[in-house]
């Protein structure tokens, strides 16, 4: 009597999920909650916690808690629709900036843990961003959140509805000036009403030249200037003042200034030179050195935006420079993406084809003549931008641009690629030696090489071609609400995506680029999120859940559960492992998986044949991280100098085991393809490979086609 072999196949190593109908062994269907690590294994994702979840609302952090109430900051907190980090002063502060649901700005100041952290942000004024005194446009529909960029030690947030602002640590002020500056009024200054002007005899003061009964005359322009130096657009010229001097006498002139918005802590005064050459009026080219009479020079500036009347005795000689009115111009006010990008600010996203870009190193200052015109009306709008060390990257639903060069030579544009866009600012993110993810509506792809016209080819590559199941499962119209991070301490990049079933995002998706491979992960009510710019690197994320999870939440690998409201039990489940190519049919015998169960924790098994949807067997097995004959204590047992049982403690080391599961009686008739699943209910679990002994019917050798037939391939 003969006897059917029995084979042992092992699986390994244990690679991320391919969705694929045909895929290899080593690759899994679904791995949940689940995260790569060095040892090359799959070990339960990190959970989230609160970043500060309470605090003594009265007196200081050693007050005894008697005196004090503990008080929860996140208790009514609205839904978090955007977060923004950023630092000063090389690292010794950082910020964390949120807008909420209820038209809130708000910011966190780590420095100052662990009471008084939390503030509201004010304008100039005083006035709060609480959502009464200021508040901040919150749209229910999927749209691009609030972008920010930084400039200078400063954060500048913009969403194309509300007045975008600049953060500073103080106080939240308007970016530049949305219009040009009021006009002035001049008028040749009299003594008393009805008496003659006054003259002054001074050669060194006085405006005009010393000219009997010659026609003179000026015109004069102003600007605002905000505390950081950012200039507005030129007002219209004045109204002219015309007057004759004599030979030994020039006038004094009063020029009523305009008043500038609360912003405005400084008005520039420009002014023309004599309008009249010999008493002319000089239209054209004039026998000096001016192009026209209609050219403006500095006369002077009033560092306040409080005196209405200024006295004019300046000659023309002291003037300085030309007002070039070319490189002045406003804020755009409806823009919703900004970046920097050689020491200039971009702007767009204002339903147009446009990109505007600032004077260099005057970040709220925008000439009308910088601008691009990206694409047309086919790519869709401007969707995304991001800066890299040798270009910027302009998205568009369908197209990918590149914008090149540098202030002093001039910027350029080109297009990279027209078979791929962005569809969700906020999912664009820096891979370290990889280049740029960023979602689409057809998937997640790479933009990878230098951005160069030198060095590697850039190239854009799709990475989510193993996902075609999961991918389906994006909610399309929502896909904007769309955000990621990088987990550099773990190598992951993590985005955050709604499904059909809610705009809102829950799931995540887990690109470990260390291995180039995919995990997933639900229950995540992530708005938004972003990593600190820092060595410590944090993942914190603002939740959309204002009901059971409202606050600011940090990922934690020492912390499994999810704010302790969501929890999902860690598992790897298996591609369809097909044996019909092979073997007529094969009966699984075992499982044995190899793992780390870090102590006495149950590890879960079922399995499923040919593709069926019920599960043919599920089973429970616990296994400590030791072997049993072995006497060192586990982790928690121990402690430095004390003994366990009469012996000296010491700590263990987590080391893999071998866990069995007999299955070989759970099911009937012949097995075609299998798919197994291995989950930790208690959650700590390392998984690092696995083995099926399964007894095997008779083997097949398959052929390509054209051997099969008998055939070579040729056509005759």
């Amino acid at each position: 009597m003969s006897t059917i072999p029995v084979s042992r196949l092992k699986v390994h190593p244990l690679r991320g999920m391919d969705q694929r109908w045909r895929a290899q062994p080593t690759s899994a269907d679904e791995i949940q909650d689940m995260t790569w690590v060095e040892q090359d294994g799959w070990t339960d994702g990190p959970g989230y916690r609160t970043i500060v979840a309470d605090y003594y609302s009265s007196g200081s952090a050693q007050e005894q808690q008697s005196s004090a109430t503990l008080t929860n900051v996140f208790d009514s907190e609205s839904k978090i629709t955007s977060l923004h980090w950023f630092s000063q002063h090389t690292g010794a502060i950082q910020w964390l900036i949120w807008e909420t649901s209820a038209g809130q700005l708000k910011a966190f100041n780590g420095s100052k843990a662990p009471s008084g952290v939390f503030n509201y942000l004010r304008d100039r004024d005083g006035n709060q961003f609480n959502g009464t005194d200021r508040t901040r446009t919150y749209n229910s529909t999927p749209s691009i959140k609030t972008q920010s960029f930084t400039y200078g030690g400063r954060l500048y947030l913009l969403n194309g509805k509300d007045e975008a602002v600049v953060f500073d640590g103080r106080k939240a002020d308007p970016c530049g000036f949305g219009n040009m500056a009021g006009q002035a009024s001049p008028d040749v200054l009299d003594k008393t009403e009805g008496s003659d002007r006054i003259l002054v005899t001074d050669d060194r003061i006085g405006i005009g030249s010393k000219e009997d009964d010659l026609t003179q005359g000026y015109r004069y322009k102003i600007t605002f200037v905000n505390e950081r130096g950012q200039e507005s657009e030129a007002s219209f010229r004045s109204e002219s003042i015309t007057f004759t001097n004599t030979s030994t006498s020039t006038v004094v002139a009063a020029v009523r200034l305009p008043l500038g918005p609360s912003n405005c802590v400084a008005r520039r005064i420009y002014r023309t030179l004599n309008l009249y050459i010999s008493g002319e009026l000089v239209t054209g080219y004039g026998s000096d050195t001016r192009t026209s009479a209609d050219e403006y020079y500095f006369h002077s500036e009033v560092q306040d935006n409080i005196t209405e009347v200024i006295t004019d005795v300046i000659p023309d000689a002291l003037l300085g420079s030309v007002l070039d009115e070319t490189q002045l111009g406003s804020w755009p006010f409806n823009a919703t993406l900004g970046a920097v990008f050689k020491n200039t600010v971009f702007l767009s996203g204002m339903m147009t084809n446009e990109v505007r870009f600032s004077r260099p190193l005057h970040p709220e200052v925008f000439p009308s003549g910088n601008l691009f015109q990206i694409g047309d009306s086919v790519q869709g709008p401007i969707t995304a931008m991001y800066p890299t060390k040798n270009a910027l990257v302009v998205f568009k639903q369908l197209g990918i641009y590149l914008i090149k060069g540098d202030p002093a030579n001039g910027f350029y544009a080109q297009t990279l690629t027209l078979d791929a866009g962005c569809a969700a600012p906020d999912s664009i993110k820096e891979l370290p030696g990889l280049g740029l993810a960023f979602l689409s509506e057809s998937g997640l792809f790479l933009l990878e090489g230098a951005l160069t016209n030198t060095g590697n080819p850039t190239s854009v590559v799709k990475l989510s071609s193993y996902l075609p199941v999961l991918f389906d499962r994006i909610n399309k119209s929502a896909i904007v609400n769309a955000s990621a991070a990088v987990d550099r301490k773990n190598g992951e990049y993590i985005l955050s995506l709604p499904t059909v079933s809610n705009p809102d995002p829950m799931m995540i998706l887990k690109y470990h680029y260390n291995i180039g491979e995919w995990s997933v992960s639900e229950n995540w009510p992530i708005g938004c999120m972003v990593t600190t710019g820092d060595h410590r690197g944090y993942v914190i994320f603002g939740s959309h859940d204002d009901t059971a999870l409202p606050g600011l939440f940090v990922l934690s690998k020492g912390w499994p559960n999810k704010g302790g409201v969501y929890n999902v039990e860690p598992s790897y489940t298996s591609t369809h492992m097909d044996f019909g190519h092979v073997y007529s049919s094969v009966h699984p015998l075992r499982f044995l998986v190899y793992a780390v169960g870090y102590g006495n924790n149950d590890i879960k098994c079922n399995f499923k044949i040919n593709r069926q949807l019920d599960s043919i067997y599920a089973s429970d097995k616990s296994h400590d991280q030791r072997y049993s004959l072995d006497s060192l204590p586990l982790y928690g047992e121990t402690k430095f100098g004390g003994f366990i049982d009469g012996e000296a403690a010491r700590f263990a080391e987590h080391r893999p085991v071998v866990v069995r599961f007999d299955v070989s009686a759970s099911h009937k008739g012949p097995v075609h393809e299998l798919q197994v699943t291995y989950s930790a209910e208690k959650r700590r679990i390392a998984l690092l490979s696995y083995e099926v002994d399964l007894k095997a019917g008779i083997s097949q050798q398959p052929v390509p086609m054209k051997l099969g037939y008998g055939g070579t391939g040729s056509k005759r």
